[in-house]
């Protein structure tokens, strides 16, 4: 049985964003990432309950509504969304990907929002 997944989540730190420096030349997460992991575990268990991670080749599609109205680099928002929803144990890999669809709404939303639906293929 095809199972899916759908998930509202607030505007992820951009890959320009993931890592902080902590000296002598080593890097860790932000807090921003490390924040926005927790979001998308709190949102996986409120909003889809009982989930089970989606397993085997996988579609995606996300609705795009940026926080303001600057340029931006859509590629970069994708690491740390994936990387969420595999710390969420949402899927096991983003390589799981393998049919993408992305909507870019031009109307802002205040903070930012990301719809996300997963679904496996059949």
């Amino acid at each position: 049985m095809k199972r899916r997944i759908c998930l509202l989540l607030r505007w992820p730190p951009t890959v320009n964003h993931y890592y902080v420096n902590t000296g002598r030349g080593s890097k860790a997460l932000s807090a921003n990432v490390v924040a926005f992991r927790a979001h998308v575990q709190g949102a996986v268990l409120e909003q889809e309950p009982g989930f089970e991670p989606l397993e085997g080749p996988l579609n995606f599609r996300a609705a795009l509504w940026p926080p303001d109205r600057r340029r931006r680099d859509m590629d970069n928002l994708w690491k740390g969304t994936w990387d969420a929803l595999k710390h969420a144990r949402v899927i096991e890999d983003d390589q799981q990907f393998k049919r993408k669809a992305v909507l870019w709404h031009d109307e802002p939303r205040s903070g930012g929002q990301m719809l996300l639906q997963m679904s496996e293929r059949a």
